[in-house]
């Protein structure tokens, strides 16, 4: 009895259990259905050729209401013909759901021609932009090599590309090496014993820092201005599960934002991709170098910039470069940037220094100097 007692009561549990699990998935599929109908786009529009593929549930079916097309469903199916077409969704094909309009236009491609923009940098040999100390050791001391020399050989073997000169240096083992490297147009000789070091190379990324020439890379646009500038805050840094937003910066970074006069101080909460160009860059300059880097890169960093903007960015990068006493090498074509920035002048072409100058001879440097050298060049080239 006590038996057949707990039989029909595990059995009751069972049913009920059953039902239950039965009413769960019939509303889980019945939601699925809503949201595939409710989230199907009112419009569509496709390049000619392409296939209208979207992802439906079961039963779901794309039916052309048009004359465009003779088969019923056409997801999944390239639609050849430009123009609008009609389009429902409909449950097995019978009962519609919802009305769409498909614009099919016509495929249109661009054709880069003419010269390229920009400037790839190449140099006779590997240039040396900047050096430090490795584990506590100072290699180069001593040596005679200077920040703004060309290294061309290792032992007698031609050096063409950072890659060659790490690929020679990694295979010496520690042992002395014989260096010839170009200062202007003397060549010259030293010997070395590489230091190896054991730290990894995302740890000497930490010294880095680079603005690139389009203002949307140096930053992130979904982010606001206070979030971007707590994340190179704390560049190197190590996260735990707290906020990633440190509340007691932000006076820290009203005043540094202050300092740019172009009011971001009072936009902390706006989300960067609502800045113009120029606001980007001025912010990205700062991220760059907010925490300390040996060496900084600039990448034609104003080249995208309206004039007006350019003088402030320039202005700042000046500012900081001598403030923080760093490193930095400029890719610029704004010959009058070049002569008033920076402490050495360097004007490559196919792969040569054909303008070096530093020091006194920089300063006495005008514009029309460079201009000249440039003119001569783009009348041989045919320019």
């Amino acid at each position: 009895m006590v038996t057949l007692i707990l039989r029909k009561l595990i059995l009751g549990v069972t049913m009920k259990f059953i039902k239950k699990a039965i009413i769960l998935i019939c509303l889980i599929i019945l939601y699925v259905y809503v949201c595939n109908i409710t989230f199907f786009p009112n419009k569509i529009i496709i390049m000619q050729g392409e296939e209208l593929n979207y992802k439906t549930a079961l039963g779901l079916i794309l039916c052309d209401d048009s004359s465009m097309q003779t088969s019923s469903n056409i997801n999944k199916k390239k639609i050849s013909d430009s123009g609008t077409i009609d389009v429902s969704l409909n449950l097995f094909g019978k009962i519609p759901l919802k009305e769409t309009k498909v614009n099919v236009v016509e495929r249109t491609a661009v054709i880069p021609i003419g010269k390229a923009i920009g400037m790839k940098l190449y140099t006779d040999g590997v240039l040396v932009v900047g050096m430090s100390e490795i584990n506590g050791k100072k290699p180069y001391e001593n040596s005679g090599i200077q920040e703004g020399d060309r290294i061309i050989k290792i032992d007698n073997k031609q050096i063409s590309s950072s890659d060659e000169l790490i690929k020679t240096v990694n295979k010496s083992n520690g042992n002395d090496i014989n260096i010839t490297y170009k200062r202007n147009d003397e060549t010259m000789t030293a010997s070395i014993k590489p230091v190896m070091t054991k730290e990894k190379e995302y740890k000497r990324n930490l010294r880095i820092g680079r603005v690139y020439q389009n203002p949307a890379m140096g930053t992130c646009p979904s982010m606001t201005i206070l979030e971007n500038l707590s994340i190179a805050d704390n560049k190197g840094k190590t996260y735990g599960l707290g906020r990633g937003t440190n509340h007691s910066r932000i006076e820290h970074y009203k005043e540094m934002l202050a300092e740019l006069n172009l009011g971001l101080e009072d936009k902390l909460h706006t989300k960067v991709g609502a800045l113009s160009g120029g606001q980007r860059q001025t912010l990205a300059l700062l991220m760059a170098t907010m925490n300390p880097i040996e060496f900084l890169i600039l990448d034609e960093h104003t080249a995208a910039l309206d004039p007006k903007t350019a003088e402030i960015v320039m202005q700042l990068t000046g500012k900081i470069v001598a403030e923080k006493k760093v490193t930095t090498i400029m890719v610029t074509h704004n010959l009058r940037y070049a002569v008033e920035y920076g402490d050495r002048l360097i004007m490559m072409h196919q792969g040569k220094a054909i303008i070096d100058k530093a020091g006194a001879d920089k300063k006495a440097m005008q514009v029309d100097d460079i201009l000249g050298t440039f003119n001569e060049i783009s009348i041989e080239c045919g320019n």
